[in-house]
């Protein structure tokens, strides 16, 4: 083995769970090595190499933590905790009430919205970031959580970090703060009312938190505690109210204390519920569970059971989408800006090999925070999974290599024996050089020797090098896939390798476009402006003006730039082609013939580093994110061989895109700004902001919608193998573009999908009516014998295509087509 000895690494993080217990006996996941005493040769501590104890960090732990000290159920009760926080729940209760009652809806929404920050302070803030340092953050993000975390009015952030580090360490023991042993109650609030047990203290001062003291922004909150409190968490959340809009300081008061008390309790959820009730598909033998409605209610905290076997993964939770998770989504928006990086989760081959050894059988397989990650799978060697991974590799210059020989290089037993001879009584992981690291492995073989045979083969020195199932070549040597690596080029967060000829040769820097984030930034904070100013003053003759303009711009989207001109599902006679042209233009979503490029590339290289909205990597990349950065260079590169001949010989649309300047500004803003203003006497504000940039910021996300939640969420009755899903919620807002994973298998059909009623497919009925007066010809679709093939033979894949007229349709394809309404010569 050849090694540098200047490189350091983290024995801890290299070797399986397991342990040795006092009577020689050597656990390797549920299976048990019996030794004897006189087997095993006494080990002479190596100099460097603190001298070890026999246990695991984990469960040996707890138990000491358990045997240190007699258990004492009765601590002392704090009265003045039980008699404040009796009264701030009575006060919340009839808060409660009043808001209801008597509180504007804006002072509603105000609370509302103080209490997912304040949330977003704890679960992104103190808890994923400060006490699990799931992943890293810059300063302005990290002032802006601390801010968040005094919102939410709990603890200072040193004592919540070093009661939730307890917590894990030595969960559901005395040692644990709340305890969900000694009931639900104790868990929720009770233990908020009893004196600490001793062991609670005892541990929280072996807890190590220099990392926590070494933040500037954690000395400054500690320092400052109680005046950010009052500010943040009191007088900030009442004094908007009374003092912006006018509302009454009684309500507002009230509505302040209703706010401040769910969001306590709903962080109390995951201590009590979340420890009590729900399945355990990761590890059956703790407490800890997945609870949906916590997770929910605590912003994506509720995936305990994931959590507790994975602390480190910044997600908490294996979970893909953002729809429970929505600190998930937080982090990664301000990953995306470079505020957050060095994101760990977990791969997906581990998850599933601790689900199969511990688990209930309740899992239910996704992809990774938002991420797909893909590996080959291949047997396991062993059945027992990777340690916690706390710490990593500290110089990373270290060779993959001379990581890989050390964790795969051994049989299982020896990997045990090296893990616990590192291992030290605090349960920090030892740090040697590799040559420390050589003369350990030399002084194991007298162990390993008196061990007899080993349980388990090593690897044949014949196996392709490829997946070990310990380390991956192609991962980050801690088995934690680290997303956003600060001074790193950003990727698609895809270890599978893609195709040649989707895969760009040069690294890929992703860069902001701030003028979008800006101008989006606007328009949606204005959009919801709008949704006020629609319920509280604008007229109904506006409203309904608003939605008619919302359906007349997205049929020019539907029926015009997507299944005419993007995937030439039918013909249209210029008349028509006119109006689709003005509707499309209504929608301000870049001219027909940008558009439909994007689209056809979108179609031909779905989920690729080449689709421009790419659904592997993430929902709010593929929502709204692909808009907000600069593309890839394989859309652009891809962009320029899609062939767009057809549309070159359409005047329409090159009239449209020579004079999209012109057209765009008049017909997009101006005229529906003008019309309400000067035809039923609107104010300016409401037709500004209701019937232009609030209709405007609908159609755009509706649009969008069919980009991610179509690409996500939903069934695959066609083509299992892709991403594209039926939505039935898209398909209702997006008038009919909700069917996708009929549409990506047939996209020259003209209705987009397999049903033939109207109901939830408004765009099919505009056309056929067209089609009756002639002015829409040669409606392709396809016939239900050719569906129903494809249904029977789904998983087989996919062959893509942008439409009719690909280069790459065979002549099966085009045979099996039906023109309705063909125009005759």
């Amino acid at each position: 083995m050849s090694c540098t000895p200047n490189y350091h690494i983290c024995f801890w993080c290299l070797l399986p769970e397991a342990a040795m217990a006092p009577n020689h006996q050597i656990t390797l996941g549920p299976e048990i090595i019996e030794t004897t005493d006189e087997a095993v040769p006494q080990v002479e501590p190596i100099k460097g190499i603190p001298e070890t104890t026999t246990h695991v960090p984990n469960r040996s732990k707890k138990e000491e933590a358990l045997k240190e000290e007699p258990q004492e159920p009765d601590l002392p009760i704090k009265w003045g905790n039980v008699i404040a926080i009796f009264i701030f729940h009575f006060i919340a209760a009839y808060g409660f009430y009043v808001c209801c009652k008597e509180g504007s809806w804006t002072t509603i929404l105000w609370m509302y919205i103080m209490g997912q920050l304040g949330g977003i302070g704890v679960t992104g803030g103190v808890h994923r970031l400060w006490t699990h340092r799931a992943y890293k953050a810059k300063l302005p993000l990290r002032i802006i959580l601390a801010l968040l975390f005094s919102l939410s009015g709990q603890n200072s952030i040193f004592d919540w970090v070093r009661d939730h580090r307890v917590h894990h360490k030595f969960s559901e023991t005395d040692a644990d703060p709340h305890n969900a042993n000694r009931g639900f109650f104790f868990a929720h609030v009770g233990w908020l009312m009893q004196k600490k047990h001793p062991l609670v203290i005892e541990h929280g001062r072996k807890v190590d938190m220099s990392d926590v003291l070494a933040d500037p922004v954690v000395k400054f909150h500690l320092d400052h505690f109680w005046k950010l409190k009052i500010l943040m968490c009191f007088l900030i959340p009442m004094l908007t109210p009374a003092l912006v809009w006018g509302e009454p300081w009684r309500i507002a008061f009230y509505c302040m204390m209703a706010r401040y008390m769910f969001g306590l309790n709903f962080t109390w959820l995951v201590n009590s519920a979340a420890h009590i009730w729900g399945n355990k598909p990761y590890d059956r033998f703790i407490q800890p569970t997945e609870n949906y409605v916590v997770a929910f209610l605590a912003l994506g905290e509720g995936w305990h059971n994931y959590h507790h076997v994975f602390p480190w993964d910044y997600k908490t939770s294996e979970h893909g989408t953002y729809s429970f998770n929505w600190t998930t989504a937080f982090i990664d928006f301000f990953a995306m800006i470079g505020w957050a990086y060095d994101l760990k989760t977990v791969t997906p081959s581990i998850i599933e090999r601790r689900a199969k050894r511990t688990g209930d059988g309740t899992r239910q397989c996704g992809s990774v925070g938002g991420h797909h990650i893909h590996e080959e799978e291949e047997p396991e060697p062993d059945d027992f999974c990777l340690p916690p991974l706390s710490t990593h590799i500290t110089e990373p210059d270290l060779t993959r290599q001379s990581v890989r020989c050390v964790a795969t290089g051994f049989p299982i037993q020896k990997r045990v024996l090296l893990r616990t001879l590192v291992h030290t009584a605090n349960s920090k992981p030892t740090m040697a050089s590799i040559e420390d690291l050589q003369k350990l492995c030399n002084k194991v073989e007298s162990v390993i020797a008196a061990l007899g045979p080993d349980t388990v083969t090593p690897r044949p020195a014949t196996e392709p090098d490829g997946p070990t199932g310990v380390l991956y070549e192609d991962e980050d040597p801690d088995m934690v896939s680290t997303l956003n690596m600060k001074n790193s080029e950003p990727s698609n967060i895809q270890t599978e390798k893609t195709e040649s000829s989707t895969t760009s040769s040069k690294p890929y820097r992703l860069r902001i476009r701030w003028r979008n984030v800006i101008l989006l930034g606007y328009l949606h904070l204005a959009a919801l402006y709008g949704v006020y100013l629609m319920f509280t003053s604008a007229k109904l003759a506006t409203v309904l003006y608003t939605f008619v303009l919302y359906q007349i711009g997205g049929l020019g989207i539907t029926a015009g730039a997507h299944r005419l001109w993007a995937h030439r599902g039918y013909k249209a006679k210029w008349p028509l082609r006119v109006i689709l042209m003005l509707f499309n233009t209504l929608s301000f979503q870049n001219h027909i013939y940008e558009w439909v490029r994007d689209h056809r590339v979108h179609h031909k290289y779905s989920e690729t580093d080449a689709d421009p909205h790419n659904a592997k990597r993430g929902f709010f990349f593929s929502h709204v994110g692909w808009l907000v950065c600069r593309k890839h260079p394989m859309v652009i590169e891809k962009g320029s061989g899609i062939s767009l001949k057809d549309l070159e010989e359409d005047k329409i649309v090159m009239f449209q895109k020579k004079y999209y300047l012109y057209l765009m500004p008049l017909i997009c803003f101006l005229l529906p700004t003008l019309i309400p203003v000067y035809v039923w006497n609107e104010t300016w504000s409401n037709a500004w902001f209701v019937s232009t940039l609030l209709r405007y910021a609908f159609t755009l996300n509706v649009t969008w919608m069919v980009n991610s939640f179509a690409h996500m969420w939903g069934n695959k009755p066609y083509d299992k193998s892709i991403n594209p899903s039926e939505n039935y919620s898209v398909a209702a807002l997006a008038l009919g573009e909700g069917w996708h994973n009929y549409h990506h298998v047939f996209p020259w059909d003209y209705k987009t999908a397999e049903l033939g009623n109207y109901r939830l497919n408004i765009t099919t009925a505009f056309i056929d009516f067209f089609a009756l007066i002639g002015w829409a010809y040669d409606l392709k679709t396809v016939p239900s014998d050719v569906v129903m093939k494809r249904v029977l033979r789904t998983g087989d894949g996919t062959h893509q295509l942008w439409g009719w007229g690909d280069k790459d349709m065979t002549e099966e394809q085009k045979g099996a087509t039906i023109e309705l309404n063909k125009k005759e010569n």
